[in-house]
């Protein structure tokens, strides 16, 4: 990893520290990644390659993991520390708070708390990407059996959907 200083012109390279346990495993591959700048920190949506189940809780990996760039600190939460699901395909983070979605849910949540604030779920096979607006965030699903099988890709349209935060988010967050 490595990062540029507007300032002085230079590369300074950034040691990470080991990866967690979790990343020893071949199958576990990060979908998405997104940055939290205030406070110096990077979200990666993880998730297990190769292996399918209904019930998405039941991954023993997986999951978002949090890098800590100041501290050089990673911590990884998961179903224990409140999200729904291992299984994350997306992540958007803006102001400290962070939409999380996966097979069949978006999670907001509150970063430097780990808390969990809303929990939606969609019956859709997967979130392909979330990007947020000022006001709003926008959600890509996907509906479609290609991987799946026919009985799990969900009953809402594939398509592109438009959240209002104000009505999602708690209010002292979006200053």
């Amino acid at each position: 990893l490595r990062r540029f200083h507007c300032s002085s012109g230079i590369w300074e390279s950034m040691p990470l520290p080991p990866p967690p346990p979790i990343f020893a495993r071949a199958s576990i591959y990060i979908k998405d990644m997104d940055l939290d700048t205030k406070h110096g920190l990077m979200l990666l949506a993880t998730r297990e390659i190769g292996s399918f189940s209904l019930d998405g809780e039941k991954y023993m990996s997986g999951g978002l993991l949090l890098y800590d760039c100041l501290q050089k600190k990673s911590e990884m939460l998961q179903v224990p520390q409140g999200l729904p699901s291992n299984d994350i395909t997306a992540v958007a983070v803006d102001k400290g708070i962070a939409w999380v979605g996966g097979r069949g849910y978006i999670a907001v949540l509150d970063i430097q708390s780990r808390k969990v604030l809303r929990i939606a779920y969609i019956s859709a096979s997967t979130i392909n990407q979330i990007k947020l607006s000022p006001a709003h965030a926008w959600v890509a699903i996907s509906c479609a059996n290609g991987d799946y099988n026919a009985d799990h890709a969900g009953k809402a349209r594939t398509g592109v959907y438009c959240f209002d935060r104000s009505a999602i988010e708690p209010a002292d967050n979006r200053n």
